[in-house]
């Protein structure tokens, strides 16, 4: 996974601004949870931080937007929050953040079809 701004999304994406409708799910978002978080990932990283937050922060799940497909599960994501420091938190872990993928190894994306996978040791 990597953080990324929002400008770098339309960048990815070629576009200058979000249709309509994504700009006003977004600001709707925004109004409740004022610390956005967007990152560019796979399905199964979405799903690792997810998971991890359920675990560890809050029983329920993180409020957030998908931007749509740059491939097949894999695109923009962006998760809200209420509250700053959680923000942070999860802003630090998801550069490091590794998933269990199908295959059952332990990887992380570095970009649109580069992934790293976890060493053991590591």
């Amino acid at each position: 996974m990597l953080l990324r701004s929002f400008d770098e999304m339309l960048t990815a994406y070629g576009i200058d601004e979000l249709e309509k409708s994504d700009q006003a799910d977004r600001l709707n978002m925004l109004i409740q949870f004022p610390y956005p978080v967007l990152f560019e990932g796979s399905y199964c990283e979405y799903d690792g931080i997810q998971n991890w937050y359920s675990q560890n922060i809050q029983t329920y799940s993180i409020p957030f937007l998908f931007y749509g497909k740059l491939d097949y599960d894999y695109g923009f994501f962006e998760f809200f929050f209420d509250d700053a420091a959680i923000a942070q938190r999860i802003a630090e872990l998801i550069p490091g953040f590794y998933s269990i993928y199908p295959n059952g190894k332990r990887m992380r994306t570095a970009g649109y079809e580069m992934l790293i996978e976890l060493n053991p040791g590591e």
